[in-house]
């Protein structure tokens, strides 16, 4: 078994695939943050006859065997609900996510404001920050966003970042005063439920 490992999903990925291809692997499993940069890459390992699986989030224009994920667009459409029902169907709600380029998160996105709009009319997202799952950028810009909605009632954090958002709403006086639903469970998230 060979290892490859990049910062963060999008970033260095098509290189440590790269480097997998050279070490002539049997296999592959992926992540693919940026499925359409790795395109080419996956068709050269089916062309090699190297099956590859995506997990995490897919790859549909590339060949792969299979992808094993949750399905994203019902995560989402949960969290919409949840969150609609949190919050008697009204007030305004900032959505922090990875990178939209990323099915997984843009299919969560998707399946997030389908929900709230046929189903919550007095909820409104107020915003949409990709964070690009990394960990200053989601505290620096959430922050922007809460002082730019200082009245949001909700916030949905649909990848690895929740750390840093709860950090941005207790810094600004906001923890207990915003629903917050995330995805992710860290132990140092425990300290802000």
């Amino acid at each position: 078994m060979v290892h490859r490992s990049y910062p963060r999903l999008g970033e260095g990925e098509a290189e440590a695939l790269e480097e997998a291809l050279k070490d002539e692997v049997q296999g592959l499993v992926i992540a693919p943050g940026r499925a359409e940069d790795l395109a080419p890459l996956m068709r050269r390992a089916a062309g090699q006859g190297i099956p590859v699986v995506c997990v995490n989030t897919d790859a549909p224009k590339a060949p792969h065997l299979a992808t094993v994920c949750v399905d994203s667009a019902v995560s989402g459409a949960l969290v919409g609900e949840l969150v609609g029902r949190f919050l008697g169907g009204r007030g305004r709600l900032v959505v922090v996510t990875g990178q939209l380029n990323t099915i997984d998160h843009a299919q969560k996105l998707q399946g997030f404001r389908k929900t709230i709009g046929e189903t919550w009319p007095g909820l409104e997202i107020a915003a949409v920050v990709e964070a690009h799952d990394d960990e200053t950028e989601a505290y620096r810009k959430c922050r922007e966003v809460l002082a730019s909605a200082p009245d949001a009632a909700g916030v949905y954090v649909s990848t690895a970042n929740s750390v840093p958002v709860m950090r941005a709403l207790d810094d600004r006086g906001s923890s207990g005063r915003v629903t917050v639903i995330t995805t992710d469970l860290f132990p140092a998230l425990a300290t802000f439920i």
